[in-house]
């Protein structure tokens, strides 16, 4: 940091990990120099800032961030990459990356079982059901879905952002170095190890494109017997955090090979780890594609606004009385709240219920209700309870203080608020135009803005 003439300037230079998974707080690192007039922050070339934060100082006649690396954002819904509490326009430089907003929009991930679900509600959120029970020989098995309403033309997808390392590995005829957008695909891997040490890998990049992403990964080991093996371990991560391992085990000159596949957000991360042990030598490779490992074509889902609840179990004093499913579309509990984009409004607070039968002391109660918390965002929930002779509802009274219940008269209640609703872990679809909280002048700005 250096201060002059009435500019104060805060420099995060190549080589500076601090906030590759933290925020980054401008007043903070300007430290006496936050008094100053004039604001600049400069974002080096290979540096990554997972949030910049400005806070309000009214002395300040401008701030100007020079970007040259990368400002991810956090990934969060409705989190902007730079929070800008002020009402001056941020001048914003450079030929960086500045990472997309989650928006507040509506869409969910697509299963293999053709629809795509929306998990959550009182019984937590285990897919494929979730089993909401208040005692013994009273369960309950569901889920919430938003049918598929076919697909869209093909795009071509272009991933960005390529960060890789690697050791232990030795060159070969057929090596590939972690590479993006060649060889028909978005990634590829072909890496070697020998001499009895273990080879190590990691390919990091970013998607312009949602949709499900499928991946090839394969492990091979050559000893000097039959009895030489090894295991090829690859650890798969989404915007850094960790989805699953995929461990090969193979023998002597023997590939082990799986593929997979990943949903991804525009502008989220995919990452994959390799370690690959070695005897004379071994190799890892991992393809990543779109509708295929060898392409980056994709072709899209379209989401349809057919809603259907579907339950698998429905106890009701002690005997499953069996499963099926119903129609919310005409109850408007999800179309009154998102348009035809896919945004979600703002506005009031609906529940719908459904009585689902019963037998001897115990009815089916299925209530599902949204509302707007304090924190501005609108959210879901599914809820079940075997009483419905006793009354069920949801009070929204207590929605402007961040909760609402799910009442049971005369017994008991349930809380219901961001941390059991469905909107806070799976409505992240969509990016907003702007990252940026406040006004803000980009024009000087060469760099990509990504989900703009």
């Amino acid at each position: 940091m250096w201060i002059a003439k009435g500019i104060n300037v805060t420099h995060i230079q190549t080589g500076d990990t601090r906030f590759n998974n933290a925020e980054a707080n401008i007043q903070t690192e300007a430290g006496v120099g936050w008094n100053l007039p004039i604001q600049k922050v400069i974002i080096d070339p290979g540096v990554t800032v997972e949030k910049l934060r400005i806070p309000n100082n009214g002395t300040h006649g401008y701030v100007e961030i020079e970007n040259n690396g990368t400002i991810a954002g956090t990934g969060d819904v409705g989190d902007h990459p730079v929070e800008n509490s002020t009402s001056y326009t941020t001048i914003v430089s450079g030929s960086g990356t500045i990472g997309s907003r989650k928006g507040q929009r509506f869409s969910f991930v697509s299963g293999s079982n053709g629809f795509q679900s929306m998990i959550g509600g009182m019984g937590g959120a285990s897919s494929p059901d979730f089993y909401h029970i208040p005692k013994y020989g009273r369960s309950f098995g569901a889920h919430l879905a938003r049918l598929s309403a076919g697909t869209g033309s093909p795009v071509t997808v272009v991933a960005s952002s390529l960060i890789t390392s690697q050791s232990n590995t030795v060159a070969n005829p057929s090596t590939i170095d972690p590479v993006i957008n060649t060889n028909g695909r978005l990634y590829t891997q072909q890496l070697f190890a020998s001499g009895a040490t273990t080879g190590t890998s990691q390919g990091t990049f970013t998607v312009n494109t949602q949709g499900t992403y499928r991946f090839y990964v394969a492990y091979i080991i050559n000893g000097p017997n039959a009895f030489t093996s090894g295991t090829g371990v690859f650890n798969i991560y989404k915007n850094g955090v960790h989805q699953r391992t995929i461990n090969l085990f193979t023998t002597s000159g023997s590939w082990k090979s799986q593929t997979d596949s990943i949903y991804l957000f525009v502008g989220e991360s995919l990452r994959i780890e390799s370690t690959f042990p070695s005897s004379n030598s071994s190799a890892a490779y991992v393809y990543v594609g779109a509708d295929s490992y060898n392409t980056s074509t994709l072709t899209p889902d379209i989401q349809g606004n057919d809603f259907r609840l579907y339950w698998t179990y429905n106890e009701c004093d002690y005997v499953n009385l069996g499963g099926g499913d119903a129609n919310l579309n005409a109850t408007g509990i999800f179309t009154n709240f998102v348009d035809a984009q896919g945004n979600i409004l703002g506005g009031g607070s609906q529940q719908y219920q459904i009585a689902l039968g019963g037998r001897r002391r115990d009815y089916r109660d299925v209530t599902v209700g949204t509302a707007v918390l304090n924190d501005g965002n609108r959210y879901w929930w599914v809820c079940s309870n075997a009483k419905r002779n006793w009354g069920m509802y949801i009070d929204f009274s207590q929605a402007s203080n961040g909760y609402c219940r799910y009442v049971q008269p005369r017994w008991r209640d349930r809380r219901l608020d961001n941390t059991n609703a469905n909107f806070s872990s799976l409505a992240t679809s969509k990016t907003d135009q702007n990252p940026f909280a406040g006004p803000v002048d980009y024009n000087k700005y060469t760099g990509i803005i990504q989900g703009v």
